[in-house]
């Protein structure tokens, strides 16, 4: 539809001001009259996709007057309408949204839809799509495993997690030294000595995981395994796993097609994942699949900080 109300110009001044980008926020009604309010995209590449900067979206959100939130869509290809981690935030969230398409300078008003949510593309929503979020649903659907929910209150202020005998130990984890399918990585993101994310090993070689301001992923885990302090192992997933001889846990390639790059550019899926053993024949990464680069992405958080290399004390035996 043509714009037509004063805060959908407000949002057309923004955009115009920087065109290249997703800018984002939240609709605010007051006294029977919708305002825009912008809140910064904190993503890692604010031109494919907008995670909204979370204490001023969270102060909107509990003023009881936010009726829905409104992103933009700046490419020349992009998506006419909500995109699926669009939706998947609608769903999160449970409000209506609003998205101004530079291409046609159109917007498209959407609503929840109550789909649930996919494991892989799905977008960060503080509090409820999160690293530890991703793990828990992960080990539920490919292992059965029921992981209790996290109370984030209890993360300290650089989103580290308790300890292993607060918070591990009384649930029948214990940390092991070696990766392998089922097993849950414990990184030090960012290197503060601290376990700050976690992610689902697939195989030996692939973690599903998810960081803050971007889709959630398939990353090739020896691009991470030097950050990894230790592994998180249950005797009951443990058990499954040997008894079933995975090597990788049993994901169907099919779910890869619901990966994507952000919200107007679908990442290809790999042509196969497993041969007919149900090994992996190649990892989820650009570049040559059978040499895939031991080295970090360009846009890698961890590349300009020097983390604290973790020492045999950090591991319990």
């Amino acid at each position: 539809m043509r714009p037509t109300e004063p805060y959908e110009f407000q949002i057309i001044e923004w955009s115009n001001q920087k065109p290249d980008e997703e800018l984002c926020g939240v609709l605010i009604k007051q006294k029977g009259t919708f305002h825009a309010l912008q809140i910064a995209n904190v993503a890692a590449d604010r031109r494919t996709t907008f995670a909204m900067e979370e204490q001023p979206f969270l102060k909107a959100i509990n003023s009881g007057q936010a009726w829905g939130t409104w992103h933009v869509h700046p490419g020349p290809t992009a998506v006419d309408g909500p995109s699926e981690p669009d939706m998947d935030r609608a769903n999160a969230w449970d409000l209506p949204g609003c998205i101004l398409v530079r291409r046609t300078m159109q917007f498209r008003y959407y609503i929840p839809n109550g789909k649930p949510t996919r494991l892989y593309g799905r977008p960060y929503v503080p509090g409820i799509f999160d690293c530890y979020a991703l793990v828990r649903d992960g080990l539920k659907k490919y292992l059965d495993y029921e992981l209790a929910d996290l109370d984030r209150e209890k993360l300290d202020g650089r989103g580290g997690l308790p300890d292993h005998e607060t918070m591990w130990a009384p649930m029948g984890w214990e940390i092991l030294l070696q990766p392998k399918a089922g097993r849950v990585a414990m990184i030090d993101f960012g290197g503060h000595g601290k376990v700050n994310h976690l992610g689902l090993l697939i195989s030996k070689h692939e973690m599903l995981h998810h960081v803050r301001g971007q889709l959630s992923r398939v990353d090739f885990f020896g691009s991470w395994q030097r950050w990894t302090l230790g592994y998180l192992a249950h005797p009951q997933l443990e058990a499954k796993v040997k008894e079933n001889r995975w090597n990788r846990l049993p994901v169907d390639p099919q779910e890869y097609n619901d990966q994507t790059g952000g919200a107007s550019s679908p990442v290809k899926p790999p042509d196969s994942l497993v041969d007919a053993s149900g090994r992996p024949t190649r990892v989820d990464i650009p570049g040559d699949p059978q040499n895939p680069p031991r080295r970090l992405p360009v846009r890698h958080p961890l590349r300009d900080s020097v983390p604290r290399r973790p020492t045999i004390g950090d591991f319990r035996r």
